[in-house]
């Protein structure tokens, strides 16, 4: 993908001129680039780069790592409430140079094809994963960011497209480490890794409770369970509600909000079939996420165990 098909024209009020906050940009954006790798990450590099065969794949992985210390900045202004105009100068940052690595990643992919099939495969599907997430967040999630005026609104849209990156990155990260070094783990790469696959485990396991006790509210209409429902969805909010992403906060208080005024079976009903296809769309999100690839979640939550618990 050129780095000119999903491009972002900001209107004239946001091109700044220089500024102390604009070299205070650049000194970030090169500490980001100097940034100390994992150091399991590191050796393979360096072990890659003593080798003529493999030097383009420790570029790959070195690159990609960077990549994640842009996005690590981006998180932090995120977090920070350094909104539009400081987390899209490194946005547009990162799409230049993943517009760069990706055409990389195609030539190598190509050329391995003739001597090693596998790891042209592994190639292949990192440059599409990347190029995929890329593309959706530059061609969708932040066109028209200058336009909203609700900060909570920029907000939920930067870190939707953060986390996708993220995502996608990350686990291309470890895809191909693990090519040439297959006992790594994702827990070794990241320190924050494991945390995160806690926590994502534990919403994993606490929406499909709560789509499981809805599914039996919706079938059975029977009162406790709607009042231990709406118990559960008011402890979920205040305990777990966190570790979604920002953007869906309003819409998981909503439903709340609309059982609790539901003054009918219709209306309740209604709700319900809102609020579980609702939590099924949550719970596919979190499957995608880079810390559970190698979990199963299918045998997680037995059903039998939601709904009496």
């Amino acid at each position: 993908m050129s780095s000119d098909s999903a491009r972002i024209d900001h209107p004239a009020h946001m091109r700044l001129s220089p500024s102390p906050a604009d070299h205070a940009e650049t000194s970030l954006q090169s500490t980001v680039q100097q940034s100390s790798l994992p150091a399991p990450l590191a050796a393979l590099i360096a072990q890659l780069s003593a080798q003529a065969q493999h030097e383009p794949m420790a570029r790959i992985l070195a690159d990609l790592g960077r990549m994640l210390g842009y996005l690590r900045l981006i998180e932090h202004k995120v977090r920070q409430d350094r909104l539009l105009v400081a987390t899209m100068s490194v946005f547009l940052r990162l799409q230049a140079e993943t517009s760069t690595l990706i055409a990389f990643i195609e030539r190598e992919a190509h050329r391995q094809l003739r001597t090693d099939e596998v790891l042209a495969g592994v190639l292949n599907g990192v440059s599409y994963a990347i190029a995929h997430e890329v593309r959706r967040v530059f061609e969708v999630e932040l066109i028209g960011l200058d336009e909203l005026r609700n900060t909570s609104s920029i907000r939920a849209r930067l870190e939707h497209a953060y986390g996708l990156l993220h995502n996608a990155i990350q686990q291309s990260l470890i895809v191909l480490a693990q090519v040439f070094e297959p006992t790594l783990t994702g827990e070794e790469l990241f320190a924050d890794f494991a945390r995160r696959r806690q926590h994502s485990l534990k919403l994993y396991r606490e929406l499909d409770q709560l789509l499981q006790l809805a599914h039996h509210v919706e079938a059975t209409g029977d009162g406790r369970a709607v009042s231990l429902l709406l118990a559960r969805l008011t402890l979920f909010r205040d305990e777990s509600m966190c570790h979604l992403m920002y953007r869906d906060w309003n819409e998981y208080e909503s439903f709340i909000a609309e059982m609790r005024a539901a003054q009918s079976r219709f209306e309740l009903v209604t709700v319900l079939n809102s609020l579980t296809c609702y939590l099924e769309t949550l719970l596919s999100q979190v499957r995608m996420r880079s810390a559970l690839t190698d979990c199963n979640l299918d045998v997680l939550v037995p059903a039998d165990q939601t709904v009496n618990q």
